[in-house]
């Protein structure tokens, strides 16, 4: 790639490459998070933005800002994830890309921030964009350059209410979005969106703990093969409130997830793997 871009070619055919490039560094990026190497998805966020800077792309400088700021929320930096998306939201202008700067970025970073004001605020502005730009109703890829559906964002905002402690909005989100993800091929996105259902069932009002253990244990056996980090880090998360509040009808869930972790530590980065939130030393990671 490096010798192509090198050579004396049509600009047409540099900018395309460039952009190729960029495109190239930002998915490098985007899986470093997913598998908790923050330092490496850094690395590849700045290649990416240096590369979409000389062709000008602002999309793509938007797209970029946008992962920095998913990187930083998994990272347990969510200040810095709320400045990484308004920057990312500038650079959109009102563009697609910022419905997924205001839903993944802004409302999840505001939401484990505590500010429900702001977290609605941002549903809000992505829902009023994904309407003017017509978005598709379905569950796009969380890893695409295209706009995020419309199913895509209601999953953020399920986990962003829940977050800030909004459980009949996460689990109003939730169920609009259910038909979708049972229809998506994407395993991760039915078993984040089923986790965050189980954990707002538990810590509503009135708690279903049959039903947020049933849902647990079915969000852990679609992912038992491919545990990405927000995965790992919700199953614990779920484990450790069933156990501080429902230890004896939660026995199925935590004798899963033990099984579960046998099976993922693997397969995630030794440096990023966090320890059950139920610990006193429990990191704050990621979704």
């Amino acid at each position: 790639m490096n010798l192509l871009l090198q050579q004396r070619r049509h600009p047409a055919h540099v900018e395309q490459l460039y952009r190729i490039a960029a495109r190239l560094s930002g998915v490098l990026a985007y899986m470093a998070v997913n598998c908790g190497r923050f330092g490496s998805a850094r690395m590849y966020c700045r290649e990416a933005q240096v590369l979409a800077s000389l062709i000008e792309d602002r999309e793509m400088l938007a797209w970029v800002k946008s992962t920095e700021s998913f990187c930083a929320y998994y990272a347990g930096d969510f200040a810095l994830s709320v400045t990484l998306a308004e920057e990312g939201i500038a650079l959109a202008d009102s563009g697609s890309q910022a419905i997924r700067l205001y839903s993944n970025g802004l409302a999840r970073a505001w939401g484990k921030l505590g500010d429900t004001v702001e977290v609605e605020r941002a549903i809000e502005q992505a829902m009023s964009l994904a309407d003017h730009h017509n978005v598709v109703p379905g569950l796009t890829p969380a890893l695409t350059f295209e706009s995020y559906g419309k199913a895509r964002l209601m999953a953020n905002a399920a986990t962003a209410f829940l977050s800030a402690g909004r459980f009949d909005k996460a689990l109003e989100f939730g169920e609009l979005v259910e038909d979708h993800v049972s229809q998506s091929d994407s395993v991760w996105s039915a078993t984040l969106v089923r986790l965050d259902v189980a954990t707002a069932l538990v810590l509503q009002r009135h708690p279903e703990v049959e039903r947020a253990v049933r849902l647990g244990v079915e969000a852990l056996d679609a992912s038992s093969d491919r545990p990405i980090r927000s995965v790992w880090q919700r199953a614990d998360e779920l484990g450790a409130l069933l156990e501080s509040r429902h230890r004896a009808p939660s026995r199925d869930y935590a004798e899963r997830l033990a099984q579960w972790r046998r099976s993922a530590q693997p397969l995630i980065a030794p440096e990023s793997r966090i320890q059950p939130p139920s610990a006193s030393t429990a990191r704050v990671v990621q979704r």
